[in-house]
């Protein structure tokens, strides 16, 4: 083979070495995301829905996060947030991995960071109950933004114009067995 050859040979072996390379990367990329992604889609696929009420749909759930009798609010756009009677819940984030949080509702300053407690990091999840869920329910805006310990952020953000009403007829459903259930007329 010749010098010149050679020499042209060389960027043809590295420009694809350079593609294979990006190829891998870029496969590696959309893997990661898919894991991301898949606990948000499970957790709001294949439930029954029993009503909605503006942007919230109340599912009947036979596995929630949220450990409910089998009900559940959703919002109707892809979100890792559930509620149920007693508790938000943020759903489906890496296990022991969550760093801090903080959470704004309407136009309100940012909480300041907090650490979840230990029996959320084992469970993967962020839950809010009491005064903070009463405060959320009250609310036209939820939003939270969790940083890993890798401190890649992970947010969400939901409307929550319905879920005060709905979460009413949730508790009403709820208290009642489950296979005698009805939504009360609106």
């Amino acid at each position: 083979m010749s010098g010149v050859a050679i020499r042209q040979a060389r960027p043809i072996f590295a420009t694809a070495f350079t593609r294979a390379k990006e190829i891998s990367l870029r496969a590696s990329v959309l893997a990661i995301l898919a894991a991301l992604i898949a606990p948000v889609a499970t957790a709001q696929a294949g439930d029954a829905t029993l009503a909605s009420e503006g942007n919230w749909d109340l599912k009947r759930s036979s596995g929630s996060a949220t450990s409910e009798a089998g009900c559940v609010l959703t919002p109707k756009t892809q979100s890792r947030i559930q509620v149920s009677k007693d508790r938000l819940v943020v759903t489906g984030l890496p296990k022991n991995s969550i760093f801090n949080y903080q959470y704004r509702i309407d136009d309100k300053p940012a909480s300041t960071p907090a650490i979840p407690s230990s029996a959320m990091q084992n469970d993967g999840i962020i839950a809010f109950d009491g005064d903070a869920l009463a405060e959320i329910l009250n609310g036209h805006r939820f939003q939270i933004r969790i940083l890993d310990r890798w401190h890649e952020a992970i947010t969400d953000d939901v409307d929550l114009s319905g879920l005060k009403d709905l979460h009413e007829k949730l508790v009403q459903v709820c208290n009642e067995r489950p296979h005698a259930v009805r939504i009360p007329p609106t």
